[in-house]
């Protein structure tokens, strides 16, 4: 559970006019929320032979996660707007990863993983006017990442990374009052690779 509380203030002075035009602005936002996590993991660690190793990893978990923001705007210190919002958000993910290890030598390490979840989310919220909305969310994503490490000294290796990445998102936006829900989609793929030389002070 938590509070947070920010406020602005804009100060604005018109001079172009004959008489001088001054106002004061002032908003100022308090949110008091709270959320709960429950996680499962899954862990598996298990050497293949001398050189090769494995690990599996699965975790699903659980949020609930609730807010109460209360906005309000001040003109020359009085008030013009006050503005109560309630959102309630639980979501469920799952994330899955395999990795394959290769270890030639004292020196060198190479490691595969690869990676893929799912994130469900459910967002309703209200606001003092009784205005509704409630919005579905599913994010998928997937990927691979290559490491390489390569010691030439205890202090000194030689670094290699690549990197791919894909996510699909799809929004589902209830319609109230009779009106047609709206599903809004999108994809992204992400692609990089790094090299770089690490020395280190110990």
């Amino acid at each position: 559970m938590g509070t947070l509380f920010n406020e602005w203030m804009f100060y604005n002075r018109d001079t172009l006019n004959a008489s001088a035009f001054e106002t004061t602005n002032k908003n100022n936002n308090q949110e008091i929320f709270w959320n709960v996590d429950a996680v499962a993991y899954y862990i598996c660690e298990k050497p293949l032979n001398l050189y090769w190793q494995q690990s599996t990893q699965v975790n699903v978990g659980y949020s609930l996660y609730k807010s109460n923001l209360r906005s309000k705007y001040f003109t020359d210190n009085v008030l013009t707007d006050d503005h109560k919002l309630v959102t309630n958000w639980p979501n469920l993910g799952l994330n899955i990863s395999y990795s394959l290890g290769y270890f030639p030598n004292s020196r060198t390490s190479i490691t595969l993983m690869a990676f893929s979840g799912i994130n469900q989310y459910w967002k309703d919220q209200k606001t003092d006017n009784n205005q509704k909305n409630n919005e579905n969310e599913t994010n998928f994503f997937g990927g691979m990442k290559l490491s390489c490490d390569y010691y030439f000294s205890p202090q000194l290796r030689l670094s290699l990374n690549v990197n791919e990445h894909y996510q699909h998102a799809s929004i589902k936006d209830k319609g109230t009052d009779g009106s047609d829900d709206v599903l809004t989609k999108s994809s992204n793929f992400e692609s990089s690779v790094s090299a770089s030389f690490i020395y280190s002070i110990f």
